[in-house]
């Protein structure tokens, strides 16, 4: 609400990303899923109230002209995501999901941490082949390969 009224105001695009799993955290978990994910509280965030942005406010989002994009699905870091269940789950499914509410393509992901893209781990190749085509990191934006 406050920070795409604000890149609104100043008239440029913003670039939202999302852990699709809070998403879809029953509010009444929110306020423990956050920092188990390593997803940080403000002091005005309180126990039982809604945390996590709607699959409503993200389509509302996109439908404002802002870049609504995965950061995964559970806030999830690069080194520990390795099995193909466990990339299928933080890669690929956040991205089908974010197309589908918004309608568009997501063209982004990143990781926490912000660890860069060397298409060299399973992820990485994952991150490619879902349809991404930047990865942000902490120190840069990677365009993908094609």
């Amino acid at each position: 609400e406050i920070a795409a009224a604000a890149c609104e105001e100043a008239g440029v695009i913003g670039w939202f990303f999302v852990c699709t799993q809070f998403v879809d955290t029953p509010v009444a978990e929110q306020y423990d899923f956050a920092p188990a994910h390593r997803i940080k509280l403000v002091d005005e965030n309180r126990p039982g109230e809604r945390l996590a942005m709607t699959w409503e406010e993200i389509a509302d989002l996109h439908r404002r002209g802002h870049v609504v994009t995965p950061h995964t699905a559970s806030h999830a870091l690069a080194r520990t995501t390795l099995g193909a269940e466990d990339i299928a789950r933080e890669v690929s499914e956040p991205k089908r999901l974010m197309d589908a509410v918004t309608g568009g393509s997501a063209p982004a992901t990143a990781w926490l941490e912000g660890t860069n893209w060397s298409g060299e781990s399973a992820a990485d190749r994952a991150v490619a082949a879902s349809g991404y085509r930047y990865v942000f990191g902490n120190t840069m934006v990677q365009r993908l390969p094609r």
